[in-house]
């Protein structure tokens, strides 16, 4: 697996295989030098894990990798995406707190853009 993802790379992001300490199963990192959006301080920052089997092919591993980066870039933007000051589509936000908005949606009828714009 290492020597796959020697050969593949994603910039400013890199890939790290480690074994959980528990049981014998690799995972899959990514891990990239940024700001931390609640430090700011510059450091390494780590992605989800990602389990692999045993039995994965190279094609597999490289499109796990792939969208372990995609994941990672994902996560980052959510934690800068602002409005009104507030990170609304931050990754952190408690499940409970998603769980009281969620009734909370607005649909195209609710919405007067002409109102909105003023016409």
């Amino acid at each position: 697996m290492r020597s796959v993802l020697r050969e593949f790379t994603c910039e400013p992001y890199k890939i790290v295989i480690a074994e959980h300490p528990d049981i014998n199963r690799a995972y899959l990192q990514v891990i990239a030098k940024c700001e931390n959006t609640v430090t700011h301080e510059i450091g390494w920052e780590h992605g989800a894990k990602y389990d692999l089997s045993q039995h994965i092919v190279p094609e597999e591993l490289v499109r796990k990798a792939f969208g372990a980066c995609l994941a990672f870039s994902e996560h980052e933007l959510r934690e800068r995406a602002q409005w009104r000051g507030k990170t609304i589509f931050g990754p952190h936000i408690a499940l409970e707190a998603l769980w009281e908005a969620a009734d909370k949606t607005k649909s195209r009828e609710s919405f007067d853009l002409s109102r909105e714009i003023g016409l």
